[in-house]
C-alpha cells in the first residue's frame, strides 16, 4: 500500500509545487538526560528528494518542556544540531535555524540569545557538510529592531539566506516591508545575501470586525 507521503509528493510535484518545510522536532531527536536517538523520519525526508523536491528542516522551534527556558540549554541544542546534520547529511541541504523566534515564550530563544543558537547551528551544519545552506529562523513579520539586535551580537555572519514570514492586507505592501530589512542587512556587511519569505498569506474575503 503506498505510503501517505508518497502520494502528497507526487500531488505537490504535479502542482509545481518544489518545496517541503517541516519541524524536526527538538524533543524527538533528544531525550532529558541530553542523549540523542534516531527518529523514524528520514522515509519522509529521503522521499521529498527522491520526488523531486527539497526539504527544509526548522530545527529548535519549541525546546522540550525539560530544556526550558531556552536560553540555559544551548550546550543541548547544539548538541541536537550536530546529530540532525550528521544524520541527515546528503540528504539535507537547507536548514531553517527556529521558526518564527521573536514570537516569545520560554519555548524560544530571545534576541540576546539567538546570536549563540544561529552560531552553534551554523558551525554544526557546515562541520557536516560545507555545501550545507543555512537560513535566519523565519521571523514573524519582518522586526527590523529585534534583527538588528541579532546583528549586533554577531548573527549576521552565521547564516546563508535571511527569512521572513509576511502575512500581509496586499501583495504590494511585501516590498515595503523588505526594503528596511535589505538597508540593515547593508549596513552589516551582509546585504548581498538572499531574502526568502518561507511564509505568506493574504486575506481571501473583505476585512471584518468578527476576525
Amino acid at each position: 500500500e503506498r505510503r501517505d507521503f508518497e502520494l502528497l509528493y507526487s500531488m505537490m510535484k504535479k502542482a509545481g509545487i518544489s518545496w517541503v518545510r517541516s519541524d524536526l522536532q527538538w524533543w524527538h531527536y533528544m531525550a532529558k538526560d541530553g542523549t540523542c536517538a534516531n527518529s523514524a523520519d528520514m522515509p519522509v525526508i529521503a522521499g521529498a528528494s527522491e520526488a523531486g523536491l527539497n526539504f527544509l528542516p526548522i530545527l529548535g522551534s519549541a525546546a522540550p518542556d525539560y530544556f526550558q527556558p531556552w536560553g540555559k540549554h544551548q550546550n543541548e541544542f547544539a548538541e541536537y544540531v550536530r546529530f540532525c546534520a550528521e544524520k541527515y547529511r546528503g540528504v539535507v541541504k537547507y536548514w531553517e535555524i527556529v521558526n518564527e523566534p521573536n514570537a516569545g515564550g520560554p519555548w524560544l530563544p530571545n534576541a540576546d540569545e539567538y546570536p549563540v543558537a544561529l552560531k552553534n547551528a551554523y558551525q554544526a551544519l557546515k562541520a557536516a557538510d560545507a555545501e550545507n545552506t543555512v537560513l535566519y529562523g523565519g521571523t514573524a513579520q519582518v522586526p527590523i529592531p529585534w534583527i538588528e539586535r541579532t546583528f549586533q551580537l554577531g548573527a549576521a555572519e552565521y547564516f546563508d539566506v535571511m527569512n521572513v514570514h509576511t502575512y500581509v492586507g496586499d501583495p504590494e505592501s511585501v516590498f515595503d516591508m523588505l526594503l528596511p530589512l535589505r538597508e540593515l542587512m547593508k549596513k552589516y556587511g551582509v546585504g548581498d545575501k538572499p531574502i526568502w519569505i518561507t511564509e505568506t498569506g493574504l486575506p481571501s474575503i473583505p476585512a471584518s470586525s468578527f476576525y
